[in-house]
């Protein structure tokens, strides 16, 4: 550093720091150790000391905006934030305002400067502002210089106070200057209009409903190939299903059952909610479905048929369609002819629950009126009993399988696999209220997050599941105290339970409010179905005001049996306003969400 820039460094301090009026070249020249003519030198008069230090805020103002001339009105804005929040952390004032202070005593040159320097301030933030508004990115009422002007003596005085005050919540107003200026988005109201199951407990909402507060196993010995080489030989298979009602004869071989599961599932749905498509504006219904393993059975039949082949190639021209995981949604927006929102979510046992989540969203910020979204697996295959067999995540309890789904008892061994859709028809409250829809219930609050632990396994302190669970509270704005009923992810294997105990105790404490359950003790672990069959359970509850129970659990892990109401044996009534869905998959992925009992 020159002794020039060393002179005007150290007067640009003593401005902000003393005031203009409370500094002498002699203070400089003692601080810096040279003599006052060296100061003289340079600057003959005090004034010409004060429009030089002003004239060096222009030049770094002018170095800022042409770093920034091609970024986004929004990093100009923070970048012009940042200098001030710059200021702050090095416990200064803004030399504008110091100046100003004793703006009656300047010389004129010093005031002359001092005006160029705040039209250059006062200049570019209005310029920022109305590029910004102009591409939507910024939202205020008054003009873009009036914005700018509120703006800077907000900051000013703020940075003042900052200092007088030894306050740290300068971030924080800086945050909200950025927050109020962003677009405020009038978030819709998103409730459900209709259900559709097909379980391994019933193959509609009623019967799955009836079966789940009853405490009705879906075990049994599988049917569908010989297991006698395998370690588990059962699970929980959907029993006599009827496609016919929903597909002609020469269309089921197009299917895979994941998708026949989906439609089937949807059509009780649509009938449910009473749409007629053909009075709505399809454009703007979608279709946001969930799905881990698509058609497996369907992939392991061509394989099959393949080797028969001695390496002819023996696939059906369905091969594709049917044992893609995305193939649910299409079809069932092709049945109805929806042209809206439409993919799949292969977040693994999280699918359908992160599917839900996702159509909330689109509805409530205006994108879409309905979406018909769950989820749909039919994975009791050899590849899929043989492969979890083989990691070790399947109940091996043969001699007693309609016990083993076993949910947060100390002798649980795995899961037991299942099957089947849920469906839920979620679309915007002034959406089902103009069509006279009958609403059951209302979705308030999302919770996605992930482990980043482990290929396979749960954080065993349950971090990712914390997140999900305070993401899905902080959205729909209520405390946990407000939820009654957590229908858990629960698998029955030994390190998942135990980590979602560990993180509903961190988030809900000891002796929560609410109920917790774990149905998949009854119906089998649905992979990429689990959540929307589990969400279909969470608005029953709500509506009839039951928590369905955990069987087969006898001793609970660790205490958690006098930390919570596990819901034991059978279905308990009681008050249910809030319930909350858990999902969680293989990778680390986390879904949680809140459903409401729905009042105008």
């Amino acid at each position: 550093m020159t002794t020039r820039e060393n002179i005007i460094d150290k007067a640009d301090q003593f401005i902000r720091n003393k005031g203009y009026n409370a500094f002498s070249f002699k203070d400089i020249s003692n601080d810096i150790g040279i003599k006052t003519a060296s100061i003289h030198y340079h600057f003959p008069t005090k004034s010409d000391l004060g429009v030089a230090t002003i004239k060096e805020h222009i030049a770094r103002y002018e170095v800022l905006k042409k770093k920034v001339a091609n970024e986004s009105p929004l990093i100009k804005l923070e970048s012009f934030l940042a200098v001030h929040t710059q200021i702050k952390h090095e416990n200064k004032v803004c030399i504008v305002g110091s100046l100003a202070t004793d703006l009656n005593t300047l010389d004129e040159s010093i005031k002359d400067e001092l005006k160029i320097f705040a039209k250059l301030v006062i200049d570019w933030l209005t310029e920022v502002l109305t590029e910004g508004k102009e591409q939507n990115i910024f939202d205020f009422q008054t003009s873009a210089r009036t914005k700018a002007l509120m703006i800077i003596t907000n900051m000013v005085a703020i940075v003042q106070l900052s200092r007088l005050t030894n306050d740290d919540d300068f971030e924080l107003v800086r945050e909200t200057i950025l927050t109020e200026l962003r677009p405020k988005k009038i978030m819709k109201r998103v409730v459900v209009t209709g259900l559709g199951a097909v379980t391994p407990i019933g193959n509609n909402v009623q019967e799955y409903w009836n079966s789940l507060i009853n405490g009705v196993s879906g075990a049994a010995p599988i049917t569908r190939f010989d297991t006698t080489q395998f370690k588990t030989k059962f699970a929980c298979e959907v029993k006599n299903f009827d496609a016919s009602p929903i597909f002609e004869k020469n269309e089921i071989r197009k299917y895979d059952l994941f998708t026949q599961y989906a439609l089937h599932a949807a059509d009780e749905a649509v009938k449910n909610a009473n749409i007629d498509f053909d009075t709505l504006n399809k454009n703007r219904i979608g279709v946001i479905w969930g799905c881990g393993d698509g058609g497996i059975s369907t992939f392991e039949e061509q394989f099959g048929e393949y080797k028969l082949g001695n390496g002819t190639p023996r696939f059906s021209p369905f091969f594709i369609p049917k044992r893609i995981v995305n193939i649910a949604s299409g079809v069932i927006s092709i049945k109805y002819g929806l042209r809206g929102i439409n993919y799949t979510t292969a977040a693994a046992c999280s699918a359908s629950n992160t599917a839900i989540i996702d159509a909330f969203n689109y509805i409530r910020w205006g994108k879409a009126d309905m979406i018909i979204s769950g989820g749909s697996e039919a994975s009791v295959s050899e590849s899929s009993i043989g492969g979890f067999n083989a990691s070790k995540a399947l109940s091996t309890l043969n001699e007693d399988h309609s016990k083993a789904s076993r949910p947060f008892d100390v002798t649980r061994d795995g899961f037991v696999l299942g099957e089947g859709a849920g469906v839920v028809i979620l679309e915007s409250y002034e959406h089902a209220v103009k069509r006279n829809a009958v609403i059951l219930a209302e979705i308030v609050g999302g919770g996605l997050a992930a482990d980043a632990y482990h290929l396979t396994g749960t954080h065993p302190e349950g971090e990712g599941a914390v997140l999900g669970m305070e993401l899905a509270l902080e959205e729909a704005g209520i405390t946990p105290d407000k939820i009654d009923y957590i229908n858990a992810h629960a698998t029955s294997t030994p390190a998942g339970d135990l980590s979602e105990l560990k993180a509903i105790e961190k988030v809900f404490g000891i002796n929560p409010n609410a109920n917790i359950s774990a149905t998949k003790s009854m119906t089998g672990h649905l992979l990429g179905g689990a959540g929307a069959i589990e969400a279909v359970a969470c608005i029953k509850a709500l509506q009839e005001n039951i928590v369905p129970p955990t069987i087969n659990t006898q001793t609970i892990e660790q205490d958690y049996a006098e930390k919570f109401n596990l819901t034991l044996g059978k279905a308990q009534a009681r008050e249910v306003n809030y319930a909350m869905s858990n999902t969680f998959g293989f990778g680390g992925h986390v879904a949680s969400s809140i459903f409401k009992k729905f009042k105008e």
